[in-house]
């Protein structure tokens, strides 16, 4: 189920017809098809994603400890800005971490600014 490559249609016809119990084991796998959101599945893997905010929040949570500052940008784009509000309070520490002390790469990126954008949004 998880795709071999950026075109791998056939993983994610798979995946869309899986089951949360099929899911929640592979959402780490997962998560690196949204690094680059040009790839051709990145799209629908991030609508995939979306589903499992719950159980994707630890995950994203390491990834924003990462040096991947693109990747960074895109968890926080796709899957935290859309997240409820609950969830994105779990990541509130982690937000205000790449605010204050994004790495250059992170600046570079806007992630910082996009950290910002998303902490606006939760504590009001």
């Amino acid at each position: 189920m998880i795709p071999r490559d950026k075109f791998d249609e056939l993983a994610m016809l798979r995946l869309q017809m899986s089951t949360r119990e099929e899911i929640i084991p592979i959402l780490p796998e997962l998560l690196v098809w949204i690094q680059d959101m040009n790839w051709p599945i990145a799209a629908k893997m991030a609508e995939l994603l979306r589903a499992y905010p719950e159980e994707t929040v630890p995950h994203i949570k390491e990834i924003l400890k990462g040096t991947d500052s693109i990747w960074k940008y895109w968890c926080l784009l796709e899957l935290v800005k859309p997240m409820n509000r609950d969830h994105q309070l779990v990541l509130k520490e982690d937000l205000l971490q790449l605010i204050h002390h994004p790495s250059d790469d992170d600046r570079l990126e806007e992630v910082d600014v996009l950290a910002a954008e998303i902490l606006k949004m939760v504590v009001l």
